[in-house]
């Protein structure tokens, strides 16, 4: 006598499981196990990024004064991080925000002819900055004050980048405020950095006019949003990339004549195109609208 099937058994023959993503079939039962055990591992994962937020909480008050120490006074040269200037208020304070609109603001303070407008020199600076550290340039006897504020940016923003994508953004920052101290002869800028009619000169918002894509800073100027609290540049600087897979050599050499460092043609050239700036999933994950915004033509 053949074995007697369940009715569980008669209703998948009757109407047959679509297989599962990778392929395997699996049983109504192993599919809601499944489904359970998913829930389970994405409750343990937003549970675990809670954790970790909170814990940075715990220290923001004491890394809230050592901000407030340097913004009282920039000249005194203390190193500082993205974890450094982070306020009390938390990851939706905007601490972080306001730093970097009055790093950048203090463009507008700088003396024109104090300026670097040699490329080789900017280029030098910017390259012995990232690899062999931004103390080398205070041995300098003229030092741009351009380089500075490259200097701090690179440690708010780009610890966890990699070495094409620090020098592809700080390339692009160099030109850019060259492009705001030296209003009357600006340096070259790809036609997607250049100012638009929707960059806004306000010291309330002078980081919006920064970002490589020009529908994400008409996003943030037009509706603030995201707003870019703690939180985002958490996320932002996990996740901004220059995509870039060819060797050192083909990134940087050197000038014979002066023996000064300077970036490859490749690379410069490959630096003015837009779909190389990307932003990683975690990113989209946390700021779902904004996929249009990076990726979008």
């Amino acid at each position: 006598m053949p074995p007697s099937s369940s009715a569980e058994d008669q209703s998948e023959f009757t109407h047959p499981i679509k297989p599962w993503s990778t392929g395997r079939v699996l049983s109504r039962a192993q599919r809601e196990r499944k489904r359970q055990m998913n829930r389970a591992s994405q409750s343990r994962r937003r549970k675990n990024l809670k954790t970790t937020l909170k814990s940075m909480e715990t220290r923001l008050f004491q890394i809230e004064q050592r901000c407030l120490t340097f913004l009282s006074n920039p000249a005194a040269g203390v190193e500082y991080t993205f974890n450094d200037c982070i306020s009390a208020t938390g990851n939706e304070g905007t601490s972080l925000r306001d730093l970097l609109n009055d790093i950048l603001g203090s463009i507008y303070h700088i003396n024109p002819r104090q300026v670097c407008t040699n490329d080789q020199f900017n280029q030098d600076a910017v390259i012995r900055g990232v690899i062999l550290g931004w103390h080398v340039l205070q041995r300098e006897s003229l030092i741009c004050p351009i380089w500075s504020i490259l200097r701090r940016l690179d440690a708010l923003l780009m610890m966890h980048a990699a070495v094409p994508t620090r020098l592809a953004l700080l390339r692009g920052l160099n030109s850019m405020l060259l492009g705001r101290r030296l209003c009357d002869r600006p340096p070259p800028l790809p036609s997607w950095f250049r100012p638009s009619k929707f960059d806004s000169p306000s010291s309330e918002n002078v980081v919006n006019d920064y970002f490589a894509w020009p529908r994400f800073r008409e996003r943030l100027i037009t509706s603030n949003n995201p707003s870019l609290t703690n939180r985002f540049w958490l996320y932002f600087t996990r996740n901004v990339q220059f995509e870039w897979n060819l060797s050192p050599a083909d990134t940087i050499d050197i000038e014979p004549d002066t023996g000064k460092y300077r970036l490859t043609m490749t690379f410069r050239d490959a630096t003015d195109e837009i779909q190389r700036y990307t932003m990683g999933n975690e990113f989209f994950e946390a700021y779902p609208e904004c996929f249009g915004d990076v990726y979008g033509l």
